[in-house]
């Protein structure tokens, strides 16, 4: 169907002129018509072909007319192309938006994400990083905020651990309650409570039916995520440009946009500029952000759940705006869970031109009180010292803190020695918002709301330790040692 339409599109505006839309015969579009149903394998009634007919031209004509206004995106015919476009959002819109003060239920708070003025990459792309299962198709349902929700935690739980999971959407349909509705609608944050709670199924064995059904248990199901590993939720500070991508940088994000209109129900492939509202009622998962070569319009790139037949196989460009509540109101309401797990897999750092430290045995958990692993240096920042491994090649950390710790492991300390500073060394510590979140007998040290978890130099052992091991100790005194925690990419230090 899609061939036949482009060739018709070509041979429309073949001969030096664009033909109007009343250049185009109705029987032509009843041709391709039979093409369509063909290629999607439609089955109509006599009475549903005539209804379906009409909205098929209707959409036919608009597409060929949006075509030739030389805006920055390009529309297609897809499977929806025999829907009015009211029909089509009432099946595919399902976003509530969260009540309240605490937009993701009961889960803790673990800070909001506020850009801190650090150097953000030019580009950003998850699905070049292996963080993002295959985009899936949510069907005549309204459960566009559990793909948003599992693609989100599935992201999360891979940066983390090394392990992609396909979650299953069909337990969150089933099984979240609350103010959902099933395909009628629900939101992100009464999946994120639900996910505190329980195990998270995976796809295969507990399949999507695209209607909700009798909640299963978890004990019928392989579990992916297992129940306690979902930790909390951080947001991100609204309409603030450089705070959501200073995020997506660090991790997937959950947004929401309003998804009204024939031109995004079309939507094919470009920057997506149309004018629209900024009250979301369509949850998606914005994976990175960019820069358009031909154009350079800047975008907000973002996953879809309407299969890999819409837009650019599922994805789609959105005008990335630097004030407001951004195109489409994609600024309005992001958030992003915080998991906890061990990494399966071998991390990967780049080479080492740092002098050779002696680390203080040690058979504990990573990011815990001296003395360290032996894959870890005996860091000095302000007000204390970190156990503190090397970043890889992509600024992320390996293993996690002990069972029960809050405070996230982010590449976030830097080497500010001759050969640190040539080679671009990066160090991991534990970032908090407040002392809570630390292992006893650690504080949150820092500037503003947010610092690192450090044990202070008053602790016997910490003295112990560091005597003991002089030479593995880094502080910004020496010029081998690591400097005060100042950098970030996760919004806490620059």
């Amino acid at each position: 169907m899609a061939r036949s339409v482009a060739l018709l599109f070509a041979a429309l505006a073949a001969g030096g002129s664009v033909a109007s839309d009343a250049d185009i015969s109705t029987d032509a579009i009843a041709q391709e018509f039979e093409n369509f149903i063909k290629a999607y394998r439609k089955d109509y009634s006599p009475e549903e072909r005539k209804a379906r007919f009409a909205a098929f031209e209707a959409n036919f004509r608009f597409v060929h007319s949006e075509n030739f206004k030389g805006r920055t995106f390009e529309l297609g015919l897809n499977e929806h192309a025999d829907m009015s476009n009211a029909e089509f959002m009432n099946m595919r819109l399902g976003l509530s938006r969260p009540n309240g003060t605490k937009p993701w239920g009961d889960l803790q708070h673990l800070g909001t994400m506020v850009a801190s003025g650090a150097t953000l990459p030019s580009s950003v792309d998850w699905r070049k990083r292996g963080a993002l299962t295959p985009v899936q198709n949510q069907g005549h349902c309204g459960a566009c905020w559990t793909f948003s929700a599992t693609g989100a935690l599935s992201a999360a739980w891979q940066i983390q651990t090394g392990i992609l999971a396909e979650l299953s959407e069909q337990q969150l349909l089933d099984c979240t309650g609350g103010s959902t509705q099933g395909c009628k609608g629900g939101s992100m944050d009464a999946v994120f409570s639900y996910a505190r709670r329980v195990g998270l199924c995976t796809a295969d064995s507990y399949q999507y039916v695209a209607h909700q059904e009798t909640c299963r248990s978890t004990s019928s199901c392989a579990v992916a995520i297992p129940q306690g590993s979902v930790l909390g939720y951080r947001d991100v500070r609204p309409d603030s440009e450089l705070s959501l991508m200073e995020a997506v940088a660090q991790q997937p994000v959950s947004v929401g946009i309003e998804a009204q209109g024939m031109s995004f129900q079309f939507y094919k492939a470009g920057v997506y500029s149309n004018t629209c509202g900024d009250s979301p009622n369509h949850a998606v998962l914005l994976v990175g952000y960019g820069t358009e070569q031909s154009t350079g319009q800047r975008y907000w790139l973002l996953k879809n759940s309407w299969g890999p037949a819409w837009g650019e196989s599922g994805y789609f460009k959105l005008l990335r705006e630097a004030s407001g509540s951004g195109q489409c109101g994609v600024m309005t309401m992001p958030s992003y869970p915080v998991v906890r797990g061990r990494h399966q897999g071998p991390t990967q750092s780049p080479p080492t031109s740092t002098p050779s430290t002696t680390r203080a045995p040690s058979a504990g958990q990573m990011y815990g009180r001296p003395p360290c692993l032996r894959k870890e240096v005996l860091g000095r920042v302000s007000g204390g010292v970190v156990c503190t491994p090397r970043c890889n090649g992509w600024g992320e950390c390996p293993g996690s803190p002990a069972p029960g710790v809050l405070a996230q492991p982010r590449c976030v300390l830097k080497d500010t020695s001759f050969w640190g500073q040539l080679m671009g060394i990066k160090y991991c510590a534990l970032v908090c918002h407040s002392t809570s979140e630390c292992a006893a007998g650690a504080r949150c040290v820092g500037s503003g709301k947010t610092g690192v978890c450090v044990y202070p130099d008053s602790d016997e052992t910490v003295r112990q330790v560091g005597a003991a091991n002089n030479a593995t100790t880094l502080s910004a005194e020496d010029p081998r040692r690591l400097s005060e925690a100042t950098s970030a990419t996760n919004g806490v230090f620059v």
